[in-house]
């Protein structure tokens, strides 16, 4: 419905006949969302380079020349008089438009760091690493949309930044954006979204996205010690990498804390070093500066775009293989590569590493062991004419070493190894990776729902990296702190430590229940406690 048949169906003036048709608010919104598609689509200025406050502005001028030129006959808005309630009309759909509707306060919430609408009465939030139900804070009921409808014009008002509006069909059913505070939107359209099987579902399905937010507060590899994701002595070590230009990857599953843990090997990274990101959506902070706003460090940070298989992108593209391919001119020594998931992806980071740079980059696995073979098989896809064996073995000439964060059961995040990758070994055309376990969680206990467990160190880095370390002037306190691990005579376990031990090291014991002395005990009293 465009804008012209809108006025021929209602009236201009604010008035309306006793037989004009009363739509409702969704439908209203529905029009609405149909006439800022079709004004932005005329727009010639790159929406994406608008700050909030701007996209804001320009959304409530089109609300209020939707709503005088077509006075929709809205159920709730329609006056004694028979008129609109323009006013509070344009203050709903400016709320609903501009801001985060039903879930504001879950934005508003400094403890929620992730939000996930799984349907639009099925929303949940995460809060210290636990996932419920949210609540609304004023009446205690579950948070919900008005409609599936709502739910969809809600989504889209996220994705307005890249113009990819789904819709619910087929064509248009995924949607990935960055809103202008920071926040990472995955979407789902209602084409997307199976029928629920053995119940009634309607044809008009429910979208669902997720919403990672990121913390206004910056999160140091001080903090990780703090909260008990890593031990000081893992600090110690990571604080080495940068500086050692040590090719790092962080492997985990979502949600494991895989970008903090490689913000922490980032922060490593001395000013005069000179690195060039590239992330699909930036997340990492590489950017540094003094007091008086001027960058510090020697860096260019990078995004390339979400590539469409029917679009033929020119040279001269944000693609990730443009972006790589000028990288390679800019004289980097260490390419970060932020999170990497695609074949091609692992591709370039191989190819970078294998070109004598330092890479640095995330992974999906949950093993050293595993991250290996991850990197092994997408590399075999990209290379199918090269043999499995001298693929695995590439790679464990070029990685350094491997950190493996995860989310526990009690919904903390710990550094469960890290690991050095020594080499690979080849026997019968078979490759098996060289590992040498440095740090390592050892769980000790589960009590009332809280994980207990210790960091411990449980061998050197091999004579192979301190030689390749040592070539780049290693200082020798630190030589000693990497060869010479001080034994802890107390901890009663093949690991060393030589840090602070952490306060959820073993579980509380429980204790023998001694009857008070002096009292004798007759049948009618033990029966009474049952």
């Amino acid at each position: 419905m465009n804008t012209a048949k809108w006025r021929s169906l209602l009236s201009a003036t604010g008035k309306f006949n006793d037989d004009s048709d009363t739509i409702s608010f969704d439908a209203c919104l529905n029009n609405l969302w149909d006439y800022i598609g079709i004004q932005r689509s005329q727009l010639t200025q790159d929406l994406s380079k608008l700050s909030k406050d701007e996209l804001d502005n320009m959304t409530r001028n089109w609300i209020d020349t939707f709503i005088r030129e077509t006075t929709p006959r809205v159920e709730g808005y329609i006056e004694d008089d028979n008129s609109l309630a323009i006013s509070r009309l344009y203050s709903t759909l400016a709320n609903t438009l501009t801001g985060y509707d039903v879930i504001q306060q879950l934005i508003d919430d400094p403890e929620v760091t992730e939000i996930q609408i799984n349907s639009y009465n099925s929303i949940w939030a995460e809060r210290h690493g636990k996932v419920q139900i949210a609540h609304d804070k004023n009446t205690g009921k579950p948070l919900e949309f008005r409609s599936p409808d709502a739910c969809l014009y809600f989504i889209n008002t996220l994705l307005q930044v890249t113009k990819s509006q789904m819709d619910k069909g087929p064509n248009k059913c995924l949607g990935n954006a960055i809103t202008p505070e920071g926040y990472r939107i995955a979407a789902f359209g209602p084409a997307a979204m199976a029928a629920d099987k053995g119940r009634s579902f309607s044809s008009n399905k429910s979208p669902a996205c997720v919403i990672r937010k990121f913390s206004d507060n910056v999160i140091t590899v001080d903090d990780l010690v703090t909260w008990g994701s890593m031990s000081d002595q893992m600090k110690a070590f990571i604080a080495l990498l940068g500086d050692n230009h040590a090719s790092v990857a962080v492997a985990g599953e979502t949600g494991s804390g895989k970008t903090v843990n490689l913000q922490s090997v980032i922060d490593s990274i001395g000013d005069g070093t000179r690195v060039i990101s590239m992330e699909k959506d930036s997340e990492l902070r590489l950017r540094r500066y003094d007091e008086n706003g001027r960058l510090v460090n020697n860096v260019i940070q990078l995004e390339y775009i979400n590539e469409d298989k029917n679009i033929v992108y020119s040279p001269t593209s944000n693609t990730a293989v443009n972006l790589f391919n000028q990288d390679m001119r800019a004289t980097p020594r260490t390419i970060i590569f932020g999170e990497v998931r695609a074949d091609e992806e692992i591709g370039l980071v191989m190819t970078a590493a294998a070109a004598g740079h330092n890479v640095m980059f995330t992974v999906h696995a949950d093993s050293s062991e595993a991250t290996i073979k991850r990197l092994t098989t997408a590399q075999s896809k990209n290379n199918p004419g090269q043999q499995k064996a001298d693929i695995m073995e590439d790679i464990c000439n070029t990685l350094d070493i491997i950190v493996v964060p995860a989310q526990l059961k009690d919904g903390t995040r710990k550094v469960l190894e890290i690991t050095e990758v020594v080499g690979c070994v080849v026997k019968d055309g078979i490759a098996k990776p060289i590992l040498n376990p440095l740090f390592k969680f050892k769980q000790t206990g589960y009590v009332n729902g809280r994980v207990y467990g210790e960091h411990v160190q449980l061998s050197k880095i091999s004579d192979e990296l301190l030689e390749k370390w040592s070539r780049k002037g290693m200082e020798p306190a630190v030589r000693e702190f990497l060869t010479l691990p001080i034994k802890d005579k107390t901890n009663g376990d093949s690991g060393t430590y030589n840090g602070t031990l952490s306060k959820y090291r073993l579980p509380p014991q429980a204790q023998p229940v001694v009857p008070p002395q002096n009292k004798s005990y007759d049948l009618k009293d033990i029966m009474e406690g049952f």
